[in-house]
């Protein structure tokens, strides 16, 4: 794919079939900028649009199917709870409205309404109403949680920022603290934010997002939040949780190549580059 043409070279398909010829020794992969808004329609689908057309005129198209009820994003992968508590992935390159979830890659018998992960761990809201967690590497059916690792104010949703645990209360309201030292007995700071009442946040680039109960979009620049704060509305409603991302074609293909690997038995070693 060396000589081929941009639009070739950032096609996961074309790449993939290359790759997957005997004689592949080198993989060129076009870098673009893919900066995309997911979110869940009223029907429990992953819905998208461009970042550089989010706004009041923006429009909300289908990517996958339904019954998915919250979502994080980790790297090229997609991880979502479903309707009955049970976490999926899908490759976001991949997914679309045939394509199927793989999982669940939980412990079916502890249901979990909400997810974050970092620093290879996945965080999860359980039934409880507070946060446990695991290793993501390791987490499967017969795998159990550690927790609960928060204290006993009850959550509806969280998401993961630099070195802060976010956090939405029963009261839709935003609390926050270190996710490195959060245990059962450590406080929440906030609520941060008296002017909106929310139900899901997410980060992206110096901004954070907020879902209102209203299922309305809002913003502010992170700096800036504070109790007495107003937010800004982007006019986007149909959507009950969002997320921003910026594709990955690069680690979406090693994901894809491991995969591959592992299932013709092949041992997998990363090597510093010399």
């Amino acid at each position: 794919l060396r000589h081929a043409s941009r639009r070739l070279r950032g096609n996961i398909e074309v790449v993939m079939a290359a790759l997957n010829q005997n004689n592949t020794a080198y993989a060129y992969v076009e870098a673009e900028e893919r900066e995309t808004v997911y979110g869940l329609d009223f029907e429990c689908r992953v819905v998208y649009q461009p970042l550089d057309r989010f706004g009041p005129q923006g429009q909300w198209r289908v990517l996958s199917k339904g019954y998915m009820k919250a979502f994080t994003i980790d790297g090229p992968t997609m991880y979502a709870v479903s309707m009955d508590g049970n976490i999926f992935k899908q490759l976001l390159v991949q997914m679309n409205e045939e394509s199927e979830w793989s999982g669940p890659l939980n412990n079916v018998v502890h249901k979990i309404s909400w997810i974050a992960i970092t620093g290879g761990f996945i965080f999860g809201i359980g039934v409880d109403k507070r946060i446990h967690k695991q290793v993501l590497s390791q987490m499967a059916p017969q795998s159990d949680w550690d927790g609960p690792v928060s204290s006993e104010m009850e959550l509806l949703a969280i998401t993961i920022h630099g070195d802060m645990i976010y956090a939405v209360g029963e009261d839709a309201k935003i609390y926050r603290q270190k996710h490195a030292t959060m245990c059962n007995i450590s406080k929440w700071e906030g609520p941060l934010s008296n002017t909106l009442e929310v139900k899901s946040i997410c980060f992206y680039g110096n901004k954070i997002y907020a879902v209102s109960t209203e299922d309305q979009i809002f913003w502010m620049v992170t700096v800036e939040l504070k109790p007495s704060a107003e937010w800004r509305s982007l006019s986007q409603g149909d959507v009950t949780t969002i997320g921003i991302c910026n594709t990955d074609l690069k680690k979406a293909c090693e994901e894809m190549l491991q995969v591959s690997w592992r299932r013709k038995n092949m041992h997998l070693e990363r090597r510093a580059a010399a």
